[in-house]
């Protein structure tokens, strides 16, 4: 079975920017990491999972865990009674949900290999 160019497509963006956090409904989520479940896990920097819509049931949050390596899985509300915050470029604290701050890496061509907060 081939996985759809979708999904290979979708994990080549977030090996190629470096990302460790991903956003979606939990059934596409689930499609993802499984159709590409080889190059995310060799890749290995997946940590977090905040989605909307249905949920992961435990059995599902138990495999993003043991088979991706996954940290959190949440709605990105949970926890926060709903405050979102968001930084400034440039300000040092990077935009944030739920008390979770996000940083984009670049691993582009030209990037330098460093890690920049945008």
């Amino acid at each position: 079975m081939h996985a759809p160019v979708w999904s290979r497509v979708t994990a080549r963006a977030i090996i190629g920017h470096g990302a460790d956090t991903l956003f979606g409904m939990p059934s596409y989520v689930w499609q993802l990491l499984h159709a590409e479940a080889d190059a995310l896990r060799a890749y290995g920097d997946l940590r977090k999972v905040f989605y909307g819509g249905e949920h992961f049931a435990q059995e599902q949050q138990r495999t993003l865990k043991a088979t991706f390596g996954i940290e959190a899985a949440r709605r990105p509300w949970s926890g926060d009674q709903g405050r979102r915050r968001s930084g400034t470029v440039g300000d040092g604290r990077g935009p944030s949900v739920a008390g979770v701050r996000f940083r984009v890496r670049s691993r582009g061509p030209g990037a330098g290999g460093g890690s920049t907060t945008r």
